[in-house]
């Protein structure tokens, strides 16, 4: 085993280098991409990213602060990280990752599908795709997940990706009917209980913290539905800035050709319904929602991109693909950085001048600055 240990390695590192040299375009715009994340995410600091950063630390190395309603999967990644990194610097290893982590899973889905894999990651990864992947901390891994499912929702080990992007998502559990398109029960219910078996190193650790199971989901299921108290209507453009500039070439439709040729794919390809499944239960669950963020319909982006590449795959690409890519990255800059963040400043202040416990509305960042904080009784 030891000896056929660096033989493998080689053999890994070379078929890296063969992939950098084969997709060099691609190599260099998911470096490019993977940059604007990573810059993104020293602008300041996100409520939510704060929080997953916290929780790791809790779950591994004893930190003070922990909040239930979260799913575990970013947070153990993060506090994995934080045994051997600072506490910071974990969260740039775990976007970095992330968007690795996530090519990889396009690659095999467009190997699985025949997709060419410059376009459809092209196409996937619209200007609010960057701006939104990694901002809050789980967008691009629950999808990354999602998209692994599929690709290998023949075998049993899609179980294995569901149950991963449920537990980093609760949402995703939206995603659980698509298993039924295995049509056949015996496999069906194996994929159920290797997806119920990721739950139980979370159960258990839940029960033995808290006494409850279900204390994460049922935390979110209060204070996200049931408790809160803001609303937002719903917005129709969310569908188009999603996935702007990909969903353009939808509009292709109206020839008789591509209608055709997209009829015949949605009739013969199990993987074309589990994507407009997609498209249904992500669009349901943003209308059910209080709060309608544009993020909320980020995995929309898989859909579109799909039958996007479905509908290129026979003409000449090259040119509008290199001009979607100059498109995402600019427009995708730009609106990765320009919200979303406030600055770590005021909390550090508030750290090193006061000394005992406060009750305040930014509970979560004068946390992560070291001064113990809780939310205001009234507060939701």
């Amino acid at each position: 085993m030891y000896r056929n240990y660096p033989k493998n390695l080689k053999e890994k590192t070379e078929s890296l280098k063969q992939f950098i040299l084969q997709n060099k375009a691609l190599t260099a715009y998911w470096i490019i991409l993977t940059g604007i994340l990573l810059y993104q995410h020293s602008l300041g600091w996100n409520w939510d990213f704060l929080v997953y950063l916290m929780n790791g630390e809790h779950i591994f190395h004893g930190g003070h602060f922990m909040e239930w309603l979260r799913p575990p999967i970013a947070s153990v990644i993060m506090g994995s990280l934080q045994f051997i990194f600072s506490r910071p610097v974990s969260g740039y290893i775990y976007l970095f990752t992330v968007s690795m982590f996530f090519l990889y899973a396009v690659k095999k889905f467009s190997e699985s599908e025949g997709l060419d894999l410059l376009v459809f990651a092209v196409l996937i990864s619209t200007p609010a795709f960057i701006a939104f992947s990694t901002r809050e901390g789980t967008e691009m891994l629950s999808l990354a997940f999602i998209i692994l499912f599929l690709t290998d929702l023949k075998r049993k080990k899609s179980g294995l990706w569901l149950g991963l992007s449920v537990f980093t998502r609760w949402t995703h559990t939206i995603m659980a009917p698509i298993v039924l398109l295995q049509k056949n029960t015996k496999e069906i219910l194996k994929t159920g209980l290797i997806t119920s078996a990721v739950s139980l190193p979370w159960i258990i650790y839940s029960y033995s913290a808290t006494g409850d199971i279900l204390a994460s989901p049922v935390s979110f299921i209060a204070l996200n539905v049931l408790l809160r108290g803001e609303s937002t209507a719903p917005q129709l453009i969310h569908f188009a800035v999603i996935t702007v500039p990909a969903i353009l070439l939808l509009s292709l439709a109206i020839k008789d050709s591509v209608r055709e040729k997209m009829a015949s794919l949605i009739k013969e390809n199990r993987i074309s319904w589990a994507v407009m499944y997609i498209t249904g239960a992500t669009g349901l669950i943003y209308f059910l929602s209080d709060i309608t963020h544009l993020r909320y319909l980020y995995p929309v982006v898989l859909p579109v991109a799909f039958f996007g590449t479905k509908i290129l795959e026979d003409l000449e690409t090259e040119k509008l693909i290199y001009g979607f890519m100059a498109i995402n990255l600019v427009f995708g800059f730009s609106f990765a950085t320009s919200t979303g963040f406030e600055s770590s400043r005021p909390y550090q202040d508030a750290s090193e001048n006061i000394e005992c416990m406060v009750e305040s509305d930014s509970w979560v960042p004068l946390n992560y600055a070291g001064l113990k904080a809780e939310s205001p009784v009234n507060s939701n």
